[in-house]
């Protein structure tokens, strides 16, 4: 299953039960949270538009690492058609939902992440690369939306 329905993911939802703190409190339930719930429905909507034949050419496209068809969110630009629609694709889910898709800090450091253990493989002997490559095609071959974390100190910051 390279490409996943949006009630599919909504599904994996429930089973992940993910633990999310906001404003210091334990958000029990991110389906039913006002506040959550937009980042759960906009994510859903990137799921469905790389399975919309009218939008899927911005939102998914092929994947050589698994040989299928994966959501634009989990795949590494290789060239610069490629790094074109994935500005495109930003660009379209900023205005069709009028925020963000919330996919967009994993996106990118796919890209990070790509090109620095290359270099770190190259320039210090490690394994880094490989391993990276197979988590990216475990996310590939399930479809998984992968965020980033914003995190803000507590305290003063007058010091």
């Amino acid at each position: 299953m390279a490409l996943m329905t949006p009630e599919q993911f909504e599904e994996s939802l429930k089973e992940v039960k993910p633990r999310v703190f906001m404003n210091g409190k334990r958000v029990e339930n991110i389906l039913t949270n006002r506040n959550t719930r937009t980042v759960v429905e906009a994510n859903k909507a990137s799921y469905a538009w790389a399975l919309d034949p009218q939008y899927k050419d911005i939102m998914a496209c092929y994947s050589p690492l698994i040989n299928d068809t994966v959501n634009r969110y989990t795949h590494v630009s290789t060239s610069t058609d490629e790094l074109v629609k994935k500005a495109e694709a930003g660009t379209f889910t900023a205005e069709m939902l009028g925020t963000c898709i919330y996919r967009c800090v994993g996106y990118d450091s796919f890209h990070s992440l790509y090109a620095n253990t290359w270099e770190m493989d190259q320039e210090l002997g490690t394994e880094y690369h490989p391993r990276f490559l197979e988590y990216l095609k475990m996310v590939q071959e399930n479809d998984l939306s992968v965020g980033g974390a914003l995190t803000e100190a507590r305290g003063s910051r007058m010091e």
